[in-house]
């Protein structure tokens, strides 16, 4: 072999190495393809998946229309029917909101001098009335004043008997010492007054006229527990308590809902150490959308569904605050409602149907209900800027016609178009057939 043949025939047998190791290759991505396909053809595939779908599925007709293959189909796609109402519908607002006390008819009770307490009468739940002793608290500042009362009226009334005396005998003394007793009496008048006042503003009712017909020692028993009513006092060791308790008073009928205070705790003003609230009536608080607050005007009517109570609570607006809530915004609206008893107790109510800091959805009404054509909700699709309703034209066939869409209420909407009370349409999966539809125009 010559040098030549030498050079000419290594390329060639490169040649043959690569083209075998090419139809190996090709034979592998076959063999792996064969496998996968379990060796039929793909065309066969996507015959057999068309007329499955064909004989199963829905299939879009022309237009908005889409046919299924049989009633039976129909259900096995998860459409379900529904009818067509006319009902009664008004505007409405919905809300959240929540129960509340009447904070008119709250209140929030201090001793009115600094002092300890001395006894504690009602606890936290308790049904009071008007006039009932909370507490008794002792204080210095109390023996003080009702000394200070005591000590005026015999002051006024040594003064009063010293005038008497000089206008008897006017004639024989200098008119000066006269004038002087006389101012004396009306300077002693004065203390008198302010010491009863002083009485009075600690919640005390006294008068100068009723003690004043008592001897001293009698006006000393009859101040030493002013204030105190005998079913209380009976409850005190009377031979050891003194004469500086003030009682702490209930101001209306109510139920205690706060209590803070303990015995012998150091109490003041500044401090609130009871809580009343008269739950005859309570408050309901809606928060309602900013944008919805145009709306809202004073005595609409406004229905209240709590959690956890059955029906509606009836009521009107009463109030709209005059701002919006920097961090919700939202606007509260109120309605006042009357607390319904549940059961009695000789005491007076102890059980009432609403209760403070339950929440709820409110609705308020706008405007009064009107008939209209109403479809549950889930019967609407939204295709290309439209709202969308299948109307069923035979047991397999449904057509999408359009339809302008009104007022909501309870899970239903008003809608208005091509459509009636009592024509069958798709409710729940009526997405479905929205899909063909789409598909269908996609195609075209």
């Amino acid at each position: 072999m010559t040098e030549h043949d030498s050079h000419h025939s290594e390329p060639t047998t490169l040649r043959e190495r690569i083209v075998g190791l090419g139809t190996l290759v090709c034979l592998l991505v076959v063999g792996a393809a064969g496998h996968a396909t379990h060796w039929s053809l793909p065309g066969a595939h996507a015959a057999h998946d068309e007329k499955h779908a064909h004989e199963e599925g829905p299939q879009p007709a022309s237009g908005m229309k889409v046919k299924f293959d049989s009633p039976q189909s129909v259900g096995r796609s998860g459409v379900k029917t529904a009818a067509a109402e006319q009902r009664d519908v008004a505007e409405e607002v919905m809300a959240n909101g929540v129960i509340g006390y009447d904070q008119r008819l709250v209140a929030r009770l201090s001793t009115r001098v600094p002092g300890t307490v001395f006894r504690v009468e009602k606890h936290w739940g308790d049904v009071v009335h008007r006039g009932d002793v909370l507490a008794l608290i002792e204080s210095e500042d109390v023996g003080r004043l009702k000394a200070e009362f005591l000590n005026s009226m015999i002051t006024v009334e040594t003064k009063t008997q010293a005038v008497d005396m000089l206008e008897k005998v006017e004639n024989a003394i200098m008119r000066r010492q006269l004038k002087e007793a006389q101012s004396a009496e009306r300077e002693a008048l004065v203390r008198l007054l302010n010491a009863e006042q002083a009485l009075v503003n600690l919640g005390f009712k006294l008068t100068t006229k009723e003690y004043s017909e008592l001897s001293d020692t009698e006006r000393a028993q009859q101040i030493r527990f002013l204030g105190i009513p005998d079913s209380v006092k009976a409850k005190i060791d009377t031979s050891k308590a003194t004469s500086n308790l003030v009682p702490v008073i209930a101001p209306f009928d109510g139920i205690v809902i706060g209590r803070d205070v303990g015995l012998g705790e150091v109490v003041s003003p500044t401090k609130a150490i009871f809580e009343i609230a008269d739950v005859r009536k309570m408050w309901i608080t809606l928060e309602v959308k900013k944008e919805d607050a145009k709306s809202i005007a004073l005595g609409q009517e406004m229905l209240f569904m709590a959690d956890g109570l059955e029906g509606t609570i009836k009521s009107q607006v009463s109030w709209v605050s005059t701002e919006v809530d920097e961090q919700t915004r939202t606007l509260e609206v109120r309605a006042e409602v009357d607390n319904p008893v549940l059961f009695e107790t000789p005491d007076g109510p102890s059980q009432r149907m609403l209760r403070a800091n339950t929440f709820g959805t409110g609705r308020i009404t706008i405007k009064s209900p009107v008939q209209s054509t109403m479809v549950p909700k889930e019967a609407l699709q939204w295709l290309e800027g439209n709202n969308l309703v299948f109307v069923q034209t035979d047991d397999q066939t449904f057509e999408g016609r359009i339809v302008q869409c009104g007022l909501k209420s309870n899970g239903w909407v008003a809608v208005s178009g091509d459509i009636a009370p009592g024509m069958t349409i798709a409710g729940q999966g009526s997405h479905v057939l929205k899909s063909q539809v789409v598909l269908a125009q996609q195609a075209n």
